[in-house]
């Protein structure tokens, strides 16, 4: 943030004339992204207003002018510092503007009222507004919160525009908390027991849970439930309740605040909840908001988006609902809008229906990684109306009051800062360069956002940091338009932290960052001696840190690169004095348009042990409805408004599940984003997150790392760099980044164009079929289906051993009878063979019922956790005794398994003549964390589980016959070296996008799709092979007979013949960005049936786009799954592919075979900026060909 001399006297000036008198006890809220309806719930620090005196909670009266004209209004001062603000004067603001968008509102405030008008808060004495009764009456709602009633929630509630009276003789609210060893924890009034709750076990989709413990009235019941305001907009309500064992006198073991707002202009209420942990323990389960309903007061359910709904029949079954769950009963109904994933229970004649908020956080426990205080938000539709259904929609889909975010500012401050915004952007294009403006605007920016954060800042100061770039203890670096900004923070005498307090996009002029983005590093530290664990973070806790950065060069061909690093050593954490503990942390702005960063953990004590690392660490704010999230399941999967159900994406990287180390944000609307992504030379194991956090309106992306032998004194211990970009278009840019990255970097990337070691006929093989059983059957299904399909084809073979699946493992051989014969019989009809084996597992009882190698041989090359005791699996399958088959995870280090495996395949290819052998589940199950010190390789986490494998498979790929082949399943990335294909069977996700063919498309060859569905199961194949083609898969792995018995199985052939003659895009090519049609195609909906009912929505037509690697020319597909035709128009700038020159040559390509239905299409020529229409009937598949 460095500038010229005439920029620093410019911007002196500014300041010197923007600086002028303001009344005293007046302030500005600054609003962004107001709700269309213009009412605002946003969090402030009040102190801009009030200035050091702070009234009792609930006691404060302003009044608010936009412009000249009053807004009403409300406000209030609170303890509980709900936007998580280092607040002087936390507090929260109601308003009503007159529209959405941007505002700039004016804020005075005064002596508190004892009355209200339109534009003022009706406060009134705590006194009177505090007891253990409240009574809120709205025009849509008469609520009453009693305090001898589950703990002072809604006991009573009065639906008045249909009439309908529900009261806690049909409903309760059964919030608790309960663990294996404690048993349950009800919500109850502080200061009193708590009713036992009998225990759970298990979540209800599983099996029905025992009757509910009763609610009795108890006198000394009597927590505080607080009128915390009520004005024109809304009613507050505030009740505060503990968990504590039933035992009289037992002190509680956690609180809990919930505050409930009850809006006068719409059948809305918010919920905000907060529990806090009173000590360290762990419990299993934590159930906020769970309404239970004991008979059929709602007889049906609804929610999600598709539409799900039925009636109450006792199925002792649970749903899980994106988006919003609502129960029903004629006009009247009970909705959840905003609640995390909503949970309906069906247990009606037993222990009750329910509608339970974060449904997908209530099983997951409370933990020590949740920390000791948990937050938790739910708007409720609440009333009546002719058509619920449509009314509840509709709130779902729209912005909700708290979306909005707000700034509240001294007012003198805030004259400064507009003024100085306002004179840079009319000088940006004349006076100073464009970046110099830009910079100036971030500074702009950044003192806002550190008003915000509750940093206290005088005008001067603010002044000095326009002016100069400069405050104490922070520091910035910026790399192209991506800066970054980190401040020393101090807590206490000794009490030291830095803290992320920007990530900033200065050509869209966007603060990416949120406002309560967590720590960005968290390490969990062990006292060997003792056990004891200490968390830290970066963000306090240290008595000494040290900042400083220094700038470096190198030589180059062209000019000298210089690159600044920003390094942060922390030593002495107060709680972990004795560790010795030493960290650093670098952040650099080496690379191009890019950011670094890493950590070092040094000098650490022989009785200290790193347990694990989190880093990076940042949360996004929600730019706009609009901004999505990637994140690595399967091939890549794509969810907007993560923040609104609180979506969590967690997996253990590498596995199927977790395939790629990156995560982005992005918002096409607004033009900005950010990539955060880690690269490294070999694969070390961590846990990636994806939360959205719908609270503080934003999503927490987050990368955790289990150290190496964490039981022990540990060297070098260290992060992967991970890199920071900045996003300008979607998904596919994100994953382009990646690409390049893992290229340079990655040791698992192969040699390319067209991987030279992979056999020819498995890059150009266009069909799978999935299929097992006794060889000669197998023959006569294949002979056929490969007759029918006039292609090559692969065959998957499972069962093709004695044993029953997933038992008896790894003691494959001898085959079934005929197996081989089958083989050479198969391949002679174009038919490729490729038996199943499993990669991971030994079976502990691997005889039938007997032990008979496992313990003897195998048990010292099993995976042990740090008691010796070996990981063991369990699947569907059974012993004959009825038990289920128990599967020791084998470690990959060994030597012991590296050669079982090698013999297994040799034997399968050169005794049985297959042409490629399955190892299942290597890229698909994520590392184990092994303490066997015996194996030779670092205990727990680190790159040791990749290089197991990769050791494994080098040697046998160099064993192998040539024209032979190895695959696996799932698409894990740091084995595509080793494998030439990957089983996408697994790829059945609603928002799935082809990420990982962007980044690994042409590597190796992806196949397989699973075949299942419901009543849509035709729609749903049409979907997938669809899918398939454009994602670059081999298309298939269903059932042959299945897929010929289906309506649409000319299409399945259809498109494995257009993949036949565009095979050499596949695995010569590289992935493009998909064509978009405008306008954009319809959407269809299936049931892919991947686990139980399992909707899915893509697109009408599939588009996709793969070039060949010498860039001469371009293919691009189009797949109209769906029974309507599709008229459309594309438009494709073809030299951002490289296609340049004044006209370009297209062939339109169909698919073409002996038998085929379809017509060899058209020729035309097209200027590079292709603008054409694209007609597409039903059910068809085609291609253009674009060359030079």
């Amino acid at each position: 943030m460095r500038q010229s001399p005439s920029h620093a006297l410019f911007l002196a000036t500014v300041l010197a004339l923007a600086a002028g008198p303001c009344p005293a006890g007046q302030a500005v809220l600054l609003v962004r992204n107001a709700p269309p309806d213009g009412l605002v719930l946003v969090d402030v620090d009040l102190a801009a207003l009030l200035g050091e005196t702070r009234p009792p909670a609930g006691l404060v009266a302003v009044e608010a002018m936009l412009g000249d004209k009053p807004v009403p209004v409300q406000a209030w001062t609170d303890e509980q510092a709900w936007a998580g603000l280092q607040a002087r004067a936390g507090g929260t603001i109601l308003l009503k503007l007159p529209a959405g968008g941007d505002h700039r509102v004016t804020v005075r405030g005064g002596a508190a009222r004892r009355s209200h008008d339109d534009v003022a808060t009706r406060p009134a004495s705590p006194d009177a507004l505090t007891g253990a009764l409240q009574t809120v009456r709205t025009p849509h709602l008469v609520v009453v919160h009693d305090a001898a009633r589950f703990g002072g929630l809604p006991s009573h509630i009065e639906i008045l525009g249909s009439g309908k009276i529900i009261t806690d003789k049909n409903f309760r609210w059964d919030d608790r908390l309960h663990s294996r060893l404690l048993g349950g924890r009800r919500l109850a009034s502080r200061g009193t027991g708590i009713l036992p709750v009998r225990p759970t076990g298990v979540p209800p989709v599983v099996q029905d849970r025992d009757g509910p413990a009763t609610h009795g009235r108890d006198a000394h019941a009597t927590p505080p439930v607080t009128l915390l305001s009520d004005g024109p907009l809304a009613a507050v309500v505030r009740v505060r309740g503990q968990y504590a064992d039933a035992a009289p006198g037992t002190a509680p073991e956690a609180t809990a605040t919930y505050d409930w707002f009850y809006f006068r202009d719409r059948p809305l209420v918010l919920v905000r909840a907060r529990t806090d942990k009173l000590d360290d323990r762990e419990w299993d389960e934590q159930h906020v908001l769970e309404l239970t309903f004991s008979d059929k007061s709602f007889p049906r359910w609804a929610g999600g988006m598709p539409l799900r709904q039925a009636e109450f029949t006792g199925t002792k079954q649970g749903t899980t609902l994106p988006h919003w769950g609502a129960l029903i009963d004629g006009r009247s109904a009970v909705a959840l809008l905003r609640g995390g994933r909503p949970l309906i229970y069906d247990g009606l004649g037993g222990h009750g229906c329910y509608l339970l908020a974060h449904g997908e956080k209530a099983w997951s426990g409370w933990k020590a990684e949740h920390g000791h205080s948990r937050t938790f938000l739910a708007w409720y539709w609440i009333g009546a109306a002719d058509d619920p259904l449509a009314a509840i929609r509709q709130a779902a889909a729209g912005p909700l009051p708290s979306d909005a975010q707000g700034t509240l500012l001294d007012a003198r401050v805030a004259k400064v800062l507009e003024e100085t915004r306002r004179a840079i952007e009319a000088r940006l294009p004349i006076a100073m360069s464009t970046r110099r403006g830009l910079l100036g605007l971030w500074r702009v920016s950044v003192a806002e956002r550190l008003l915000t954060l509750g940093q206290t800042m005088s005008v001067d100061s603010v002044f000095q940091f326009l002016n100069t770039g400069q405050l104490p203890g922070l520091f910035i670096l910026d790399r192209g338009d991506l800066g970054l900004m980190v401040r020393r923070v101090q807590h206490g005498p000794n009490d030291h932290g830095l803290a992320l307090q920007s990530l900033y996009d200065l050509k869209t002029k966007q603060e990416l960052l949120s406002d309560r983005s967590p720590p960005l590093l968290e390490i969990t530290l062990r006292q060997l001696s003792t056990g004891k664990r200490v968390h830290l973070t970066s963000q306090g806790g240290w008595e000494k840190i040290e900042v400083f950065s220094h700038e470096e060069s190198v030589e180059s061909k062209t000019q000298p690169i210089k690159w600044t690093d920003l390094v942060a050593n922390f030593t002495e954490p107060i709680e972990a004095k004795a560790s010795g503990l030493g960290v650093q942390l670098t952040v650099s702005d080496w690379g191009n348009e890019a950011l670094s960063a890493w950590v070092h953990v040094y000098d650490l004590d022989l009785d200290w042990s790193v347990q694990d690392v989190v880093f990076p660490q940042v949360a996004l704010r929600a730019t706009s409805d609009e901004m999505a999230s990637l994140f690595p399941r399967g091939p890549g999967e794509v969810r907007r408004g993560v923040w609104k159900d609180d979506f969590q994406f967690k997996g253990r990287y590498p596995s199927g599940w977790t395939a790629m180390q990156f995560l982005a944000c992005y918002d096409e609307k607004v033009g900005t984003g950010l990539y955060v992504g880690l690269l490294e030379q070999q694969a070390t194991t961590k846990e990636i997150r994806l939360l959205g956090r719908a609270e503080p309106r934003d999503v927490l992306l987050a990368f955790a790392h289990p150290a190496p032998n964490p039981g022990e004194r540990q060297f070098g211990l260290g992060t992967p760099p991970a890199w920071l970009r900045l996003v300008r278009g979607d998904w596919y840019d994100a994953a382009v980044m990646h690409r390049r990255g893992v290229r340079e970097v990655a040791d698992w990337f192969p040699d390319l164009p067209g991987r030279p070691d992979t056999p020819a006929w498995m890059r150009e093989l266009p069909a799978w079929v999935c299929t097992g059983g006794d060889p000669a059957a197998v023959v006569e299904r294949m002979k056929g289906f490969q007759k029918w399909l006039g292609v090559p084809v692969g065959i998957h073979w499972y069962s093709w051993h004695r044993n029953p699946f997933d038992n008896d493992y790894p003691h494959y051989l001898p085959p079934r009878e005929g197996f081989a014969q089958a083989v050479r019989e198969l391949q002679r009809h174009n038919v490729r063979v490729m038996p199943y084996i499993n990669g991971r597992l030994w079976d502990t009882r691997d005889k039938g019922t007997e032990d008979a190698e496992f313990t003897r041989t195998a048990l010292p090359a099993a995976t042990k956790d740090e008691h010796g005791k070996p990981f063991t699996e369990v699947y569907g399958s059974k012993e004959s005794d009825g038990s289920p088959v128990r599967l020791a995870v084998m470690c990959p280090h060994t030597k012991l398994w590296q050669e079982k495996v090698k013999s297994i395949v040799l034997s399968l290819m050169n005794e049985h003549g297959v042409d490629g052998v399955y190892i299942d589940q290597v890229a698909a199950a994520a590392p184990v964390l092994c303490m066997d010190a015996s194996h030779g390789h670092p205990l727990g986490g680190g790159c040791w589980w990749q290089q197991g494998y990769a050791k494994m498979l080098s040697e046998l790929r160099a064993a192998m016959p040539k024209d032979k082949m190895l695959t696996t399943e799932c698409n894990a990335d740091p084995y595509v070296r080793w494998f030439d294909g990957y089983l996408t069977w697994h790829w059945q996700h609603d928002g799935q996008v082809p990420a990982f063919p962007a980044v690994y498309g042409g590597t190796l060859q992806m196949f397989g799709r699973a075949f299942r569905g419901g009543d849509s199961q035709d729609l749903a194949m049409r979907m997938k092979v669809g899918q398939q083609l454009v994602f670059g898969e081999q298309i298939g792995w269903g059932d042959a007979e299945q897929i010929r018995r289906q309506p649409s199985a000319e299409f399945f052939r259809d498109v494995v013949h257009l993949r036949w003659q565009l095979r050499r895009y596949f695995y010569a090519g590289q992935m493009r960005r998909p064509p978009r049609l405008d306008p954009a195609p319809p959407k269809v909906t299936a049931d892919w049936g991947w686990s139980g009912v399992w909707p899915v929505t893509t697109d009408a037509v599939q588009t996709g786009a793969w070039i060949i690697a010498d860039k001469t020319r371009l293919v691009l597909l189009f797949a109209n799954v769906s029974d309507n035709a599709v008229n459309a128009r594309i438009k494709l700038d073809l030299r951002a592919a490289g296609l340049t020159g004044e006209k370009l040559h297209v062939q339109v390509i169909r698919p073409s075979a002996p038998d085929a239905t379809t017509q060899p299409g058209e020729v035309f020529d097209t200027p590079p900026m292709l603008d054409r229409p694209v007609i597409l009937p039903p059910k068809i598949a085609l291609s253009w060909e674009i060359s030079k």
